[in-house]
């Protein structure tokens, strides 16, 4: 398995999710659609949880790329909680994860 690349700061990674998202830097997992759909939440309410949302807790590494996770929670457009994790590996695309809701 890849060594882990560093974690960033909170803010760091905040800063550059958001970045990222305004660039379009995004990918999405096939897991992350299926509970979009799932779940009953739209990209509109990830989008709106992403750049309301905050980042309250540590990384944590993904089991399979060893890359590190995200958690961003806030709120839909409707002010439902909902969290999305973000994997960060390269600072300049966010590969989203996973959605759900609650914080």
């Amino acid at each position: 398995m890849k060594k882990a690349p560093d974690q960033f700061s909170r803010s760091e990674a905040l800063k550059h999710i958001r970045e990222n998202w305004v660039k379009g830097s995004i990918l999405s997992s096939r897991h992350f659609r299926e509970r979009l759909i799932e779940r009953n939440i739209t990209m509109q309410d990830v989008a709106y949880a992403v750049k309301h949302g905050r980042i309250e807790d540590p990384p944590d590494l993904h089991p399979k790329t060893n890359e590190w996770c995200y958690r961003v929670k806030g709120r839909t457009v409707d002010k439902i909680p909902v969290t999305v994790v973000i994997e960060l590996g390269d600072p300049d695309i966010n590969r989203l994860v996973t959605v759900y809701p609650g914080e």
